[in-house]
């Protein structure tokens, strides 16, 4: 189970901190799933998520349960990936 699920995941984590890229803790199979459960009975899921915008930046990674999540708010780039010179590659 390790080496399906957690190691790939870890290696990802790895590689994006490696690049500078800031990272919420890597929590294997849960990842911030507590955190995120706790804000949206709160009803507060969009002040989490600028709680970690303003904590890592507009370009984060979180673990939601096993899996990775790059996150990137930056409006230069998300103008740049979704951009209609683009579109023909999505």
């Amino acid at each position: 189970m390790y080496r399906t699920l957690v190691r790939p995941q870890k290696r990802f984590d790895d590689i994006f901190r490696n690049q500078g890229v800031s990272c919420e803790p890597f929590v294997p199979f849960i990842g911030q799933l507590i955190e995120i459960r706790r804000a949206a009975a709160k009803d507060a899921s969009m002040n989490y998520r600028m709680q970690l915008v303003q904590k890592h930046g507009y370009v984060y990674v979180f673990c939601f349960g096993s899996l990775l999540r790059l996150m990137v708010m930056e409006p230069d780039m998300l103008v740049d990936v979704f951009a209609r010179t683009h579109a023909q590659k999505l």
